[in-house]
């Protein structure tokens, strides 16, 4: 499963601003059931919005570290190149 943050955050922008609560058998202003859902699955939904901000923060930071790592290796590489190269008999 791929995970698209920038969508995610698009959600997250457009949803009402956390943090999350509630009651799956709240009503709303006209007296309908504002969750039609089992007060398991309304705590997971609430939890998720109430982590997700977070989450996406972490993923975009491991994101960041994973590249600079990378960037390092190939420049460590290119530096271990070039040595051979320099001490090579000619």
């Amino acid at each position: 499963m791929t995970v698209d943050r920038t969508e995610l955050r698009r959600l997250l922008e457009a949803a009402t601003p956390g943090p999350w609560e509630g009651d799956p058998e709240e009503v709303d202003s006209d007296g309908g059931v504002v969750w039609a859902v089992s007060p398991e699955d309304f705590a997971l939904i609430v939890a998720m919005r109430n982590a997700l901000p977070v989450l996406l923060d972490r993923l975009d930071t491991y994101q960041e570290a994973l590249e600079t790592i990378c960037d390092i290796g190939e420049t460590r590489d290119m530096v271990v190149a070039r040595a051979a190269l320099d001490t090579e008999p000619t």
